[in-house]
């Protein structure tokens, strides 16, 4: 799959979901000639599915988790072949799921070290909401 196909069915997956716009860069910088592409996308759409569907009793199932150390965000777990990678998301006040960040987990499945990535997530998750402000007052 070349990047613009990859490109396509990701805009496909985000219909209907809302994202950070940095997020679609992270997973195309991820997946590059890994030949994991149209797995990913296979995954990502019934993991996002299965999102929309439970809402916060998504984290009863085992590729969704709570981050420990940050009480407004969660992470989304897709294993294929030799990536491992993770979606971090939060959830608005209406209970909309927002995807924040995405990355390659290279480290010891038995740590659960998300820090500098949830600090990434914290600052675009800090962005959506201003921008959201920004449009509030300019409907008013």
């Amino acid at each position: 799959m070349n990047k613009r196909q990859l490109e396509e069915y990701l805009k496909e997956c985000f219909k209907d979901v809302s994202y950070h716009d940095d997020l679609s860069r992270e997973i195309l910088a991820i997946l590059k000639n890994s030949g994991c592409e149209a797995e990913f996308v296979k995954i990502f759409k019934k993991r996002v599915k299965f999102l929309k569907e439970t809402g916060r009793f998504a984290v009863n199932n085992e590729n969704f988790k709570k981050l420990k150390k940050c009480s407004s965000l969660w992470r989304i777990k897709i294993c294929i072949k030799k990536l491992n990678i993770r979606i971090i998301y939060t959830y608005t006040r209406e209970s909309d799921f927002i995807l924040l960040h995405a990355f390659f987990e290279k480290g010891d499945k038995n740590v659960d070290n998300y820090d500098s990535h949830a600090n990434i997530a914290k600052v675009r998750m800090e962005e959506i909401e201003n921008e959201a402000k920004k449009r509030d007052r300019k409907r008013i």
